[in-house]
Protein backbone atom coordinates (compact mmCIF):
# COMPACT_ATOMS: atom_id res chain seq x y z
CA UNK A 1 0.00 0.00 0.00
CA UNK A 2 1.32 3.38 -0.61
CA UNK A 3 1.44 6.55 1.41
CA UNK A 4 -0.68 8.42 -0.73
CA UNK A 5 -3.23 5.67 -0.28
CA UNK A 6 -2.32 5.21 3.35
CA UNK A 7 -3.04 9.84 4.23
CA UNK A 8 -6.34 9.70 1.64
CA UNK A 9 -8.99 9.67 4.10
CA UNK A 10 -6.72 12.47 6.53
CA UNK A 11 -6.39 14.23 3.23
CA UNK A 12 -9.75 15.16 2.80
CA UNK A 13 -10.36 15.59 6.45
CA UNK A 14 -7.99 18.24 6.61
CA UNK A 15 -7.74 19.93 3.25
CA UNK A 16 -9.99 22.76 4.40
CA UNK A 17 -7.68 23.57 7.33
CA UNK A 18 -4.80 24.41 4.05
CA UNK A 19 -3.00 27.66 5.36
CA UNK A 20 -2.36 30.16 2.98
CA UNK A 21 -0.03 33.16 3.87
CA UNK A 22 -1.32 35.33 0.68
CA UNK A 23 -4.42 36.86 1.05
CA UNK A 24 -5.94 38.44 -2.15
CA UNK A 25 -6.38 42.09 -2.46
CA UNK A 26 -7.38 44.62 -5.19
CA UNK A 27 -5.36 47.64 -4.13
CA UNK A 28 -1.99 46.60 -5.48
CA UNK A 29 -3.37 44.49 -8.33
CA UNK A 30 -4.73 47.53 -9.75
CA UNK A 31 -1.74 49.73 -9.92
CA UNK A 32 1.05 46.39 -10.56
CA UNK A 33 1.22 45.27 -14.07
CA UNK A 34 1.30 41.07 -14.08
CA UNK A 35 2.67 39.42 -16.53
CA UNK A 36 2.10 35.81 -17.14
CA UNK A 37 4.83 35.24 -20.17
CA UNK A 38 8.27 36.11 -19.93
CA UNK A 39 9.67 34.70 -23.02
CA UNK A 40 10.65 38.52 -23.81
CA UNK A 41 12.64 38.61 -20.87
CA UNK A 42 16.67 37.46 -22.40
CA UNK A 43 18.98 39.34 -20.21
CA UNK A 44 19.80 38.82 -16.55
CA UNK A 45 18.30 41.08 -13.91
CA UNK A 46 14.35 40.15 -13.81
CA UNK A 47 14.08 38.77 -10.29
CA UNK A 48 11.14 37.19 -8.84
CA UNK A 49 10.77 36.37 -6.11
CA UNK A 50 8.51 33.74 -3.48
CA UNK A 51 7.94 33.51 0.12
CA UNK A 52 7.32 30.40 2.44
CA UNK A 53 5.92 30.25 6.27
CA UNK A 54 7.90 28.39 8.92
CA UNK A 55 5.35 28.29 10.98
CA UNK A 56 5.06 24.56 11.96
CA UNK A 57 0.98 24.26 10.94
CA UNK A 58 -0.55 27.58 12.07
CA UNK A 59 -0.95 30.66 10.24
CA UNK A 60 -1.48 32.75 13.72
CA UNK A 61 1.01 34.28 15.96
CA UNK A 62 4.32 35.19 15.31
CA UNK A 63 7.22 32.89 12.87
CA UNK A 64 9.64 33.23 10.42
CA UNK A 65 9.16 33.34 6.76
CA UNK A 66 11.83 33.15 4.22
CA UNK A 67 11.66 34.74 0.74
CA UNK A 68 13.73 33.18 -2.56
CA UNK A 69 14.89 35.47 -4.88
CA UNK A 70 15.21 34.04 -8.35
CA UNK A 71 17.25 35.52 -11.75
CA UNK A 72 14.47 34.66 -13.98
CA UNK A 73 17.28 33.95 -16.74
CA UNK A 74 20.46 32.83 -15.13
CA UNK A 75 18.32 30.88 -12.56
CA UNK A 76 20.80 32.51 -9.48
CA UNK A 77 19.01 32.64 -6.11
CA UNK A 78 19.76 33.84 -3.02
CA UNK A 79 17.42 33.60 0.03
CA UNK A 80 16.61 35.97 3.16
CA UNK A 81 14.33 35.29 6.21
CA UNK A 82 12.41 38.10 8.08
CA UNK A 83 10.36 37.63 11.26
CA UNK A 84 6.48 38.47 10.41
CA UNK A 85 5.88 39.54 7.00
CA UNK A 86 5.32 43.52 7.33
CA UNK A 87 6.02 45.64 4.46
CA UNK A 88 9.13 47.09 6.11
CA UNK A 89 11.11 43.72 6.76
CA UNK A 90 10.51 42.65 3.18
CA UNK A 91 11.52 45.94 1.86
CA UNK A 92 14.95 46.21 4.14
CA UNK A 93 15.62 42.24 2.97
CA UNK A 94 14.97 43.25 -0.93
CA UNK A 95 16.67 46.44 -0.64
CA UNK A 96 19.59 44.41 0.67
CA UNK A 97 19.22 41.72 -1.97
CA UNK A 98 19.61 44.71 -4.70
CA UNK A 99 22.27 46.11 -3.39
CA UNK A 100 24.20 42.47 -3.28
CA UNK A 101 23.26 41.61 -6.66
CA UNK A 102 25.80 40.64 -8.76
CA UNK A 103 24.04 42.17 -12.06
CA UNK A 104 22.25 45.10 -12.24
CA UNK A 105 18.63 45.03 -11.79
CA UNK A 106 15.87 45.76 -14.60
CA UNK A 107 12.81 44.34 -13.17
CA UNK A 108 10.77 42.78 -10.31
Amino acid sequence: MTIDRLWASERVRYSRYRNSGTKPGSILKNQIPVRTDNKDIKQPGYLEADTVAHCRGSMSGNFVWSITYTDMVTGWTTQRAVWNKGYERIRKQTQDVERSLPLSLFGF
